[in-house]
Parts: C-alpha cells; structure tokens; sequence
C-alpha cells in the first residue's frame, strides 16, 4: 500500500489493492465515534474560496451539468452528473465530515475515509451488446465488497444515475433492467436483504455511463418505511421482474445525534402513482409522504427531539413544470433547508418529480 500527500492540502491519500488485509488498509481508530456528516450547496463561482476557507474536510464535490473545476484536487471523489441545474445562480453539493479523511483509489474507484463512514464513487460505461442489468449487477457487486473489504459493511445510502431510463430494450424498460441486477447483487452481497437495504434514488441522465456514489459505515443504520406505501421491495410484478431494492429512509446515529437519509420521495401511495399529469398536486402528495417518514423517526425516537439542519433535492422531469411546483415547494421545503433543482427522467413515466433528503434529528 503507498501513500501520497497532497502538497496543497495536506491530506493524504492512500493506493490500495484489493486483496490487502482490511487492518493495513485501514489506518484510523474505528472505536472512536464519528461526527456527523454534512451537506453543503455552494454557489459554483464561490467554491474554491469555500473550500480553501472551509474548517470541515472535505468528502464529496459534485458538480450537476458541467465539468469539475481544474481547482478541485484530483484525489477527492469529485465528479459531474449530466442533470442539467435548475436553481440560478449554479450551486455545488459538498459533502463534508468534521473527522480526518484519508482519500484512496481501488481500481478506478476514488474513495473517502473517515473512523465509521466512506464516500465513495464508481462509473462503469455500458457496452453497445450489454445489458443494464449486467452493468448494474458489476456495479453493485464492486460497491458491496469493496466496502466490505475495508471494513464498512453497512450500505446507508446509494446514488444511481444512467441514461435513456424510461426507453425499452431487449423488451423490459432500462429501469426495470436495473433493478434486476441491483436486486441480484444485494441478494447475494447484503446480510439481512431485504431489511438491511440502503436508501436509494435512481434517475434518468441526459448522458453518460452508469453512476454510482454512495456512503457506507461500520455499523449499520436503521432502515426507515412509510406506513403510506407499501416497501419498495415488496412491490408486484407489474413494476418488473424484480422489486426495486432500496429503503425509504436510513437513520444513522452518532454521538452528535442522528441523521436520516430519505430516498427519492414521489407520488405514490400504496404502490401506486397519484395525480398523473398534476405536478402540483404530486408535489403535495410528494411533501406528505417525506413528513410521514419524519413522523416514523420522531414517534420512535420521542416528540422532545427537534430536527435540525436540512437540505434537499428535487429532481423534475419537465421545465416546464418548474413553475408549477416552486412555489409550493419552497414554502414547503426551503424554510427549513435549501432546495437544488435538477431536470431528469424518473422511474415512471407519470410521475413528474421526486424529492430527496438529509435531514439531522437533535
């Protein structure tokens, strides 16, 4: 195993091989707990003094329809999704923990290390005689025992971005192909499946290969199910061959509190998609259903808890709705935490938007 120290930054950065013992290539105190992590968005023109000026390490950049900045040193996970961006002015996410980082590389994978989590990314090009399911199924299958090996069994949260995702090939949608090869390499790589899922959000890119980021830890999170929906994994057939396999929500605990990551959120009750075509009423139905998982945490936890700093998400299917749904969103929504807005494709066809979280419980 070597090391490389950024001259810029003092971080360190650490070449790992695969079949290295999960003691060498781990060298920070796992007993120790870890802080809470955080999500920033930072207007893009801003970045580079933000960081250099930012006390936090850094774990993630990620940049939304345009390429990572050449300031961004390379060893970070930093990486661009092609969504185009809907807030004006342009915002980055950054990911950031209050405990040291190392930055790694297996293979073509850049990795963060805190004492309990990791943050980590992987793209894979899909052939032109390939699969999805393949791809996804690769995909999965690295992720899963990359984090095993180095000691961060536990799955919190994933990321899934690809093209073309409402398009049909070799006679199944390209969503429902990915769910395919996800659910096959949980199966075999997640203890516990399903009640051991990570949350997930999946959405349709303009371009590109198959995107994967995602955060695992050394001791598992507590999944998270809304009792208006049914679990996504116990969804029929009629939605493919195989259930998407993620969890509504995941709650992680540290000594700072706890921090729950809500998948992507949509209209649907039950397993079925309401207010086809009303963007606005999908937003309503949408906000109900992100607080219906809040509830679920604080009935568990106590009503004397308070939730503290939030951001979220929100990915839209059509510009054009963007106007429809703002509004109601922002009086919703942004009073407690910012909002970024990106345009792509979703799991199904009639629905318009879906939301994600982080939120913190106190």
């Amino acid at each position: 195993m070597g090391h490389r120290t950024n001259t810029g930054t003092g971080k360190t950065e650490t070449n790992v091989t695969p079949n290295e013992s999960s003691e060498a290539r781990l060298q920070v105190d796992r007993a120790a707990p870890s802080p809470l992590m955080r999500v920033h968005y930072v207007e893009t023109e801003q970045l580079e003094a933000w960081i250099r000026s930012s006390s936090m390490n850094i774990m993630a950049v990620i940049h939304y329809d345009q390429a990572s900045p050449e300031f961004v040193p390379t060893h970070y996970p930093a990486f661009s999704i092609a969504l185009p961006q809907l807030n004006e002015p342009t915002w980055a996410e950054v990911w950031t923990s209050a405990s040291p980082v190392e930055y790694r590389r297996v293979q073509d994978m850049r990795i963060a290390v805190t004492k309990q989590m990791i943050f980590g990314q992987l793209q894979i090009e899909e052939s032109s005689d390939s699969l999805l399911s393949d791809v996804a199924y690769e995909a999965y299958r690295r992720v899963t025992k990359l984090a095993q090996q180095l000691g961060y069994p536990h799955l919190l949260r994933v990321w899934n971005y690809f093209p073309r995702m409402n398009e049909v090939t070799a006679g199944l949608e390209r969503y429902q192909q990915f769910c395919v090869g996800r659910h096959q390499a949980l199966v075999e790589y997640v203890e516990g499946f399903p009640h051991a899922l990570p949350a997930g959000t999946a959405v349709g890119t303009q371009a590109g290969p198959l995107q994967l980021y995602f955060l695992a830890a050394t001791a598992p999170g507590i999944p998270i199910e809304n009792p208006r929906q049914i679990s996504a994994y116990h969804y029929p057939r009629e939605y493919g061959p195989c259930s998407p396999s993620f969890a509504r929500a995941t709650l992680h605990q540290s000594q700072f509190g706890l921090q729950l990551f809500i998948a992507g959120t949509a209209s649907v009750v039950g397993h079925a998609t309401q207010h086809a075509g009303a963007p606005t009423e999908q937003a309503v139905e949408t906000i109900k259903n992100i607080k219906a998982l809040m509830e679920q945490v604080e009935t568990k936890y106590g009503t004397g808890m308070g939730w503290g700093p939030a951001v979220y998400k929100l990915y839209l299917r059509d510009l054009e709705h963007l106007s429809h749904v703002r509004d109601i969103l922002h009086a919703e929504l942004s009073g407690d935490g910012p909002l970024l807005c990106v345009q792509g494709d979703l799991c199904r066809r009639d629905l318009l938007l879906e939301i994600e979280a982080v939120l913190t419980l106190n």
